[in-house]
């Protein structure tokens, strides 16, 4: 939902859903960027669109340049992130991604199946209820927003990334901050709990459903920001804020079925692994190898980025 004042202008949000992948995620562009003529929402259509597409890669290749993945959602946005520095669009967005994955749990001795997360800025992702087996991990990195330069390297290892125990029909969220800041974490559950628990659900979960809640918890947000009760973002600032924050609203909302992560997996992936993790890892013999092609993707992100940089202050002037 857009705010209102930019209901005939250029949006900054965008997300994308693939079931097959096993993969949701919501991106919300920066502002900033519209007063040089540059789109807020073409750097985070660029990550969602090329997000979309290395879901359904399987197994996904970790990007090297950053020392390699800890779960799937951070492969996914790190493969993003490494096609738009080199050719996307300037700009600047945050990022939440929630992607299916099976991890061997060594004391049970089986797969089980996880939600793995991925946030970069204020982006967030809900509860996994109501049938939660584990808290979903709180959002504290900081609004940092995703800016594809080898110059934000560092910055850029900030991803804040987590791992958690789901079970089918456990319902999934991704959302941009216009929800966030307006409805605190027990407001944006309390549709999800009224919504599923009214309904006996069939498995798989019907994606009207999913459709229904988010549609739910938008409207509260938007009703929040029109009024002067007490917000997450009021709080945040400690009084120089009164009441709810007029913002773009992004809400993505999703069921777990692991039907389809089942049937990606090869038959050598359903084999007991070695380690306790399916995280790919960098071995030493080929640490040297690995370093190299790091340079090399450094220069020719650099060079790339050199020419965006320049765009932007082509724009500027």
């Amino acid at each position: 939902m857009p705010q209102d004042e930019k209901r005939t202008s250029d949006k900054e949000a965008a997300h994308f859903v693939n079931a097959g992948g096993g993969a949701i995620g919501t991106m919300d562009g920066v502002g900033g960027f519209i007063k040089y003529g540059i789109s807020a929402q073409r750097m985070a259509n660029c990550i969602a669109t090329i997000g979309d597409m290395m879901t359904c890669q399987q197994p996904l290749t970790p990007a090297t340049n950053y020392g390699g993945a800890r779960n799937r959602a951070e492969a996914i946005a790190l493969d993003a992130w490494e096609w738009a520095a080199d050719d996307g669009p300037p700009g600047s967005t945050t990022l939440a991604i929630v992607a299916l994955s099976l991890n061997w749990v060594p004391l049970v001795n089986k797969w089980a199946p996880y939600a793995d997360t991925a946030l970069f800025g204020d982006s967030g992702t809900g509860p996994n209820c109501p049938n939660q087996l584990q808290k979903w991990p709180p959002d504290e990195y900081g609004n940092f927003p995703l800016h594809p330069h080898p110059a934000e390297l560092e910055k850029s290892r900030g991803l804040q990334v987590a791992s958690v125990p789901v079970q089918p029909n456990d319902l999934i969220l991704t959302y941009s901050d216009g929800l966030s800041d307006n409805l605190f974490e027990k407001e944006i559950v309390k549709p999800v709990n009224i919504k599923v628990l009214a309904s006996e659900l069939p498995f798989p979960a019907p994606p009207r459903l999913a459709n229904g809640i988010a549609r739910s918890i938008v409207d509260a947000a938007f009703r929040r920001s029109k009024t002067d009760e007490t917000t997450p973002f009021e709080l945040q600032h400690a009084g120089a804020w009164k009441g709810g924050k007029e913002d773009d609203i992004t809400c993505t909302a999703a069921f777990v079925c692991m039907m389809s992560m089942q049937d990606t997996l090869t038959k050598g992936e359903r084999q007991t692994p070695s380690t306790p993790s399916h995280i790919p890892t960098r071995s030493d013999n080929n640490a040297a190898a690995a370093q190299q092609q790091d340079k090399q993707r450094g220069a020719g992100w650099a060079k790339k980025s050199m020419g965006l940089t320049r765009a932007v202050r082509d724009r500027m002037t």
